[in-house]
């Protein structure tokens, strides 16, 4: 994922909380307000990808996989 390769989010998962490193153009996209981090996607605002998006993502990912390994034995 582009966003782990650049910083945005660490490799369990979790949304960084520092913008240091990051470009301008990908900090002003990171929002963390009461908490809660999210990444703004669209120009608007509108569609934004949250700490609980990449948890689901995360554990879809294991689903299958643990499916996979299941079927292959």
């Amino acid at each position: 994922m582009e966003l782990l390769r650049i910083g945005v989010i660490h490799s369990n998962g979790r949304f960084s909380n520092q913008c240091e490193g990051l470009p301008e153009n990908i900090a002003a996209n990171l929002i963390n307000s009461r908490g809660n981090s999210r990444f703004q996607l669209s120009k608007n605002g509108k569609v934004t990808l949250t700490q609980k998006d990449v948890r689901e993502v995360q554990l879809a990912k294991g689903a299958l996989s643990a499916g996979i390994t299941l079927l292959l034995k």
